[in-house]
């Protein structure tokens, strides 16, 4: 699914700004959401489970990330109240990763400086670029002489070692 996503928002989020909860809460999230639309619909069990913790702690944890940085929860309307409701009874709670650009501006407004001198713009997947590996380049193995000899079998100018024996000599 996101696994792409997930270092393009981990890069985006500054640090010391959320707890470990909530920084897991949000990269669990992004890593449910599908690459092209950038929505998932995981269900609060499921988060739950993804992060060890109780269905309520997880709504609580939702509303403490808008509160400090930015709300993954795309609403489904309004109730009679004016308050803004993300689910009911028949449907789920979307989340939409926001775009790239919308990350990197609030990373700026937040940490006060651009987001490219920040420590974790270099990492893989930052800026949307494949990580290393990915570009269809030979990969050197780790150990090139882990196995020096070849096979006896191997080499195919030698015969099958079945070849010398008496059953097959006597035909």
């Amino acid at each position: 699914m996101g696994y792409e996503l997930r270092r393009e928002v981990r890069a985006h989020l500054p640090q010391g700004l959320l707890t470990p909860l909530e920084r897991l809460l949000v990269l669990e999230i992004a890593d449910q959401c599908w690459d092209g639309t950038r929505e998932c619909y995981p269900g609060p069990d499921l988060l739950a489970a993804l992060i060890d913790r109780p269905e309520r702690t997880v709504e609580e944890t939702l509303k403490s990330i808008a509160r400090k940085w930015i709300e993954l929860r795309v609403p489904l309307g309004t109730d009679k109240h004016g308050r803004v409701f993300y689910a009911h009874r028949k449907a789920r709670t979307t989340f939409r990763v926001p775009p790239a650009a919308t990350l990197r501006g609030r990373y700026e407004e937040i940490a006060g400086h651009p987001w490219e001198t920040s420590p974790v713009a270099s990492l893989p997947g930052a800026s949307g670029r494949k990580p290393p590996g990915k570009s269809g380049a030979y990969h050197q193995p780790p150990f090139p002489n882990f196995f020096p000899h070849p096979h006896p079998r191997a080499n195919p100018s030698t015969p099958p070692p079945c070849a010398s024996s008496t059953r097959n000599a006597a035909t």
